[in-house]
C-alpha cells in the first residue's frame, strides 16, 4: 500500500490530467444551472451600459469577477495569486429556458479585469434584447471545478449596429473601441481582393454608420490564415484592407481619419488547425477607435 502522501500526490496529478477533458465536456454541454459542483466564495457581477443605444462604441455588458462579494480580482492586485489559480474558465450565459446561448472563455487568468460581452450568441448571431442569467465556471490548480452563483443580466444592443450585423459582419469590443469584422465570404472571392457585388449593400450601411462618428479615428486591417507563404498572406491582407479603405472613402468616410494595413496571419482570432478557424481568420477588421481626432 502506498503511503498517504504518495496517494495524495497521485490523486492531484490525475485530477490535473483529467480536468481539461472533463471541463471541456461540461463547458460545451447543455448543463442545467442547478446540476453543477458546489458554489465557491467568488461571485460574478455585471455592469450594464445604459447608454448603449446612443453609444455603440461601448459594450452592452461588462462582467467583473469578485471575491467574497467585495474585492474585485484584478491582475497585479492583492488577489493575483487566486487569479493565477484559474487554469480554465468560462462565463456562461443562459436564456430563461436554461439553455446556454453564449459564453466567454480562456485559459489562465483573464487578461483584463474588464471582461466584455457583445451580446452575441455562440454562433455569432445577435441575441434578442432582454434578460439572461450568467455564471463563471472554472478549474483551479488542483483540477477542482467550481462555479459562482448565477446573476441576472439585462441586454440591450445598439439599434445602429443591428441594421447591418449578419453572418458577413460580426463585432467585438476592446479598450481601443469597436471592431467590425468582415468575413472573407462573401466580401471577397478566395485569394482575391476585389469586393464582391453582394457585399456592396452591407458596406454602404457600414459607411453610413461610420459617418455618424466623424471625430473618431479608423483603422482598416486585413488578416489571413496560415495557408500559403508569409509574403502572399501579407500582400492579400494588405490589398483587401486597401479595397475596403477605398470603398469607405468613396462613400462618405473622410480619408484623413483612416489608415489601412495588412497583418497577414499575425493576429488570428481562431485556431488555424481547423477549416472553420481558418475561415474566421480570413477577414478585414474595421476598428472604430474611442480616441478622437
Amino acid at each position: 500500500m502506498r503511503p498517504p502522501g504518495v496517494r495524495k500526490i497521485i490523486g492531484i496529478s490525475l485530477g490535473l490530467m483529467l480536468a481539461p477533458l472533463i471541463l471541456a465536456a461540461l463547458l460545451h454541454a447543455q448543463v442545467p444551472i442547478e446540476d453543477f459542483p458546489g458554489e465557491s466564495r467568488l461571485s460574478l457581477a455585471a455592469e450594464e451600459n445604459p447608454e448603449v443605444v446612443s453609444d455603440p462604441l461601448s459594450p452592452p455588458v461588462t462582467f467583473r469577477i469578485k471575491e467574497d462579494g467585495l474585492k474585485t480580482l484584478l491582475a497585479g492586485s492583492a488577489n493575483e495569486d487566486f487569479l493565477a489559480d484559474l487554469r480554465q474558465w468560462q462565463i456562461q450565459i443562459f436564456n430563461f429556458d436554461e439553455e446556454k446561448v453564449a459564453y466567454i472563455q480562456g485559459s489562465g487568468p483573464p487578461s483584463s479585469d474588464r471582461i466584455v460581452w457583445n451580446g452575441a450568441a455562440r454562433d455569432g448571431s445577435l441575441l434578442r434584447d432582454g434578460f439572461y442569467t450568467a455564471r463563471l465556471v472554472w478549474t483551479d490548480s488542483t483540477g477542482v471545478m467550481q462555479k459562482t452563483p448565477s446573476i441576472q443580466v439585462g441586454l440591450v444592443t445598439s439599434s445602429e449596429l443591428k441594421k447591418f450585423l449578419s453572418q458577413q459582419v460580426s463585432f467585438a469590443y476592446s479598450d481601443s473601441g469597436l471592431t467590425l469584422r468582415l468575413a472573407e465570404t462573401p466580401t471577397f472571392a478566395p485569394g482575391a481582393w476585389s469586393i464582391q457585388p453582394q457585399s456592396i449593400g452591407t458596406l454602404k450601411q457600414i459607411s453610413k454608420f461610420l459617418q455618424c462618428y466623424p471625430r473618431n479615428r479608423l483603422t482598416v486591417q486585413g488578416h489571413a490564415d496560415t495557408t500559403g507563404t508569409s509574403g502572399v498572406n501579407k500582400r492579400i491582407s494588405l490589398y483587401r484592407a486597401r479595397a475596403i479603405y477605398r470603398f469607405l472613402s468613396e462613400h462618405g468616410v473622410d480619408r484623413s481619419r483612416m489608415t489601412y494595413e495588412g497583418r497577414g496571419a499575425e493576429q488570428p482570432i481562431a485556431d488555424n488547425a481547423t477549416a472553420q478557424g481558418r475561415a474566421r481568420n480570413r477577414r478585414v477588421d474595421i476598428l472604430l477607435h474611442k480616441a478622437m481626432i
